[in-house]
């Protein structure tokens, strides 16, 4: 009993000892890095200087520029890339400050790489101009020691404190190329309403009469005919599309002259944006580009100016049937193998017998003689909907035209949707036929085509038709 009294007083002499003791305290928190904020729509103004290079944001009106040494090349800046900084800077805010580092003192500041900072970034907004130098990094390389400057100075005086980046912001700012907009113009091509285009030669103009819709305004003998929608927006795309190449020349010589100017009215205006494209001595290559949206030159690749100088002709609609290819149910095509002879004939049915196309889960077609199956008709077909003359039609029949393939089209009730017939001709340039309609879809099928209208069009059509119905091409003795 005496040595169980011991140890309940050894115990409680313990279980006393441990109860007096302070509790441990938690290592104190590092206090959070003041850093200011910057709104990317209010940022005004952005400087970098890494090394002998240097550059200058500029922010005017709402649009942005940028120059370096020389003012007369100043150019646009995009944008976004611009008020990025700002969006970087409240991203990245310190790791945490040195607050143990006497900024004024040179050599503690040495020992950090800011007694000659290797880069500058200064931004500017509304209110405030920050400048941060930046020296080196930290023992680990994943960080950059910096400073930075407020003007005027925050009433905490936050100026004057080191402070330990990442290493990323190194990378920001570092050469004006990243940020140049290269653009001809900042037009949208849903926006553009009229298109001149004065290439020395015939001018061309179109006018969007409504969605996807355009009349020719000039040349005058082009007003009676359709435009290509398709072609039409296609050249305004190129047109909005267009981008330089920085040079070295600043100005153009007196006696200049340009050997296109593109002339667009944006929705609402009345006086339209100019682009000019000047030759180049010695450089076939490229233009020189002058545009009203861009304040310097640039240089354009010659493949691209000539993209957005068409000739009249091709922007016509010069679509030559009208059909929809999804109503064909069944074909009849008749080669004419030698002149003279009775052609060859294959009908072709959709697989599914005579249910609509839409209904039937698979768009094969079968030779109605053998039950082969036969693939890539589809495509043929709405190839074949979209053929286009490449030159004014002929009214009467060519006297060298030698009949190749009669193409009859029908629909789930066996009437005719189409028939045409492709005829070669020596006198066509190479990889060219005649495509030739029938006058009335419903008629008997003639030979003779007395009254149909000849257009010279692409071979590849009839080409590949012949390829896989037949498994031949066009008879030298078409020719």
């Amino acid at each position: 009993m005496k040595r169980l009294a011991i140890l309940f007083v050894l115990a409680g002499l313990v279980w006393g000892a441990f109860s007096l003791m302070p509790e441990p305290q938690a290592p104190p928190s590092r206090p959070a890095v003041a850093w200011p904020r910057l709104a990317p729509e209010q940022l005004l103004r952005a400087e970098s200087t890494t090394g002998n290079a240097s550059f200058v944001l500029e922010k005017e009106g709402g649009d942005w520029f940028i120059s370096q040494a020389d003012p007369a090349r100043r150019l646009r800046a995009e944008r976004g890339k611009a008020e990025a900084l700002a969006n970087f800077f409240n991203a990245n805010p310190p790791r945490r400050s040195l607050v143990d580092v006497d900024v004024r003192d040179t050599k503690q500041l040495k020992a950090y790489g800011l007694d000659a900072p290797g880069k500058r970034l200064i931004l500017a907004d509304t209110a405030t101009r920050y400048t941060l130098a930046f020296g080196g990094k930290n023992p680990a390389g994943d960080a950059v020691y910096a400073t930075l400057e407020q003007d005027p100075a925050p009433a905490d005086n936050g100026t004057g404190v080191v402070y330990l980046l990442g290493a990323n912001w190194l990378e920001q700012a570092t050469t004006a190329d990243a940020y140049y907009d290269l653009r001809l113009t900042s037009l949208m091509a849903q926006n553009i309403t009229r298109i001149r285009v004065d290439n020395q030669d015939i001018p061309v103009e179109l006018r969007r009469t409504g969605p996807a819709q355009y009349a020719f305004a000039q040349p005058e003998d082009y007003a009676a005919y359709p435009v290509s929608s398709l072609d039409a927006e296609r050249l305004l795309l190129d047109v909005v599309g267009l981008k330089g190449q920085l040079v070295p020349q600043t100005s153009l010589s007196a006696n200049a002259t340009a050997a296109l100017s593109l002339s667009l009215w944006p929705m609402g205006a009345e006086t339209p944006q100019q682009l000019q494209f000047f030759p180049v001595p010695g450089n076939n290559a490229q233009y020189l580009a002058k545009s009203d949206w861009q304040p310097a030159l640039l240089a354009v690749d010659r493949t691209a100016v000539l993209k957005v100088a068409p000739d009249p002709f091709l922007l016509r609609d010069r679509r030559v049937l009208s059909f929809d290819p999804a109503a064909v149910q069944s074909q009849r095509l008749a080669f004419f193998e030698d002149q003279g002879l009775t052609p060859r004939e294959v009908v072709l049915m959709r697989e599914g017998g005579t249910r609509p196309a839409e209904d039937l889960p698979s768009r094969d077609w079968t030779r109605q003689d053998t039950n082969a199956t036969v693939p890539g008709l589809d495509l043929l077909l709405w190839r074949l909907s979209e053929s286009t003359f490449e030159a004014d039609a002929a009214s009467s029949r060519p006297a060298a035209a030698r009949d190749v393939l009669r193409w009859t089209l029908l629909d789930i009730d066996g009437a005719t949707l189409k028939e045409v017939t492709f005829a070669a001709d020596p006198g066509l340039p190479e990889g060219q036929c005649w495509l030739i309609p029938a006058q009335h879809a419903t008629d008997a099928p003639t030979t003779g085509q007395e009254n149909a209208t000849y257009y010279p069009v692409t071979d590849d059509v009839l080409q590949q038709a012949l390829d896989t119905v037949f498994h031949a091409r066009t008879p030298a003795s078409s020719f």
